[in-house]
């Protein structure tokens, strides 16, 4: 339940010395808290989160963090914060000599927005630094499929990740972990209903009947998993597009391709790229290793020949 495995992924990647690793994963399924653990383990760590703004409030905010974590050395980052991310990147690097520094970039696609140099700026750091790094970044996003893109080969950061770790919701095993007042039956159907997301987990009340708990979290209008799947839409699916239009007749009842089709007015099939996943085993950069020598491989989907997680429960 404490994400152990992932965890160990992180610290072979920082015994490794390799300057970038990637951890993505979609949203409320514990990345945050994941690094944050991680960062915590470190000797000089600053955790920065992306926010959509623009790059001189990015930098400041960085500066701030980094102040905050004894990482401003002789300099006075509240009256002179970084001016660039060359400029942050190098400064950190040489911050502390006895120790490497570790920067989470949380929530990146969020920087590339006002900074789209970043990519071809971290690949320049990552090989002005070489290995063992003095500087250890870790870039982090919940827009899955932004994430998975940074890893293709017309990127700039192409073969630079010394770590790519997706993060999972829980399995039904490492879900009843947290719903030890439940038993078996309910906590196999709790996972069916919710699944693995630690945080929806968190909102079920074990004291309280399956039908209740489906009442307080769906059935009201302030209920918390109501708008959850607008919000997976809009970061993960279209929920604009054809995608959205095709979810929105399935939802109103129109169960067959012709009811649906006529809904659309188009053939609702060319939707299913973009709200599916890849096959499993289907040959995709997000199913490569990074780099011989990587210190984590990460695949959407469970292998052929891998048992059910129900059958370990």
């Amino acid at each position: 339940m404490n994400r152990d495995d992932e965890l160990a992924h992180l610290e072979r990647w920082w015994a490794s010395g390799d300057p970038l690793g990637l951890v993505w994963g979609r949203r409320r399924v514990g990345k945050s808290w994941l690094l944050g653990r991680f960062a915590e383990q470190r000797p000089a760590a600053v955790v920065h989160t992306g926010g959509g703004r623009l790059a001189t409030l990015e930098l400041q905010l960085l500066s701030a963090g980094a102040g905050r974590a004894g990482l401003s050395g002789t300099r006075d980052l509240e009256a002179r914060p970084y001016a660039s991310w060359d400029e942050a990147f190098d400064a950190l690097a040489a911050v502390r000599a006895e120790v490497p520094v570790l920067v989470v970039l949380d929530e990146f696609p969020e920087l590339l927005g006002s900074s789209p140099e970043l990519e071809s700026v971290l690949r320049a750091v990552a090989e002005r630094l070489g290995r063992p790094s003095p500087l250890r970044i870790l870039l982090c996003g919940s827009a899955v499929r932004t994430m998975e893109s940074l890893v293709e080969e017309r990127r700039p950061l192409f073969g630079r990740f010394g770590l790519r770790l997706a993060v999972h919701p829980f399995g039904p095993s490492e879900a009843g972990l947290m719903l030890p007042g439940l038993d078996s039956p309910t906590r196999a159907l709790v996972w069916g209903l919710v699944g693995g997301v630690p945080l929806y987990l968190s909102w079920w009340d074990q004291q309280a009947s399956v039908e209740a708990n489906l009442a307080e979290l769906v059935c009201r209008p302030a209920g918390r998993l109501l708008n959850e799947g607008q919000l997976i839409l809009a970061t993960e699916g279209d929920a604009h597009g054809l995608a959205g239009q095709v979810m929105a007749a399935v939802a109103s009842g129109r169960t067959k391709f012709s009811e649906i089709k006529g809904a659309v007015r188009t053939d609702p099939s060319r939707s299913a790229a973009s709200v599916l996943p890849p096959a499993v085993g289907a040959s995709s950069s997000a199913c490569r290793p990074a780099r011989t020598g990587s210190t984590a491989t990460s695949c959407s989907g469970r292998r052929r020949g891998q048992p059910s997680e129900l059958t370990r429960w």
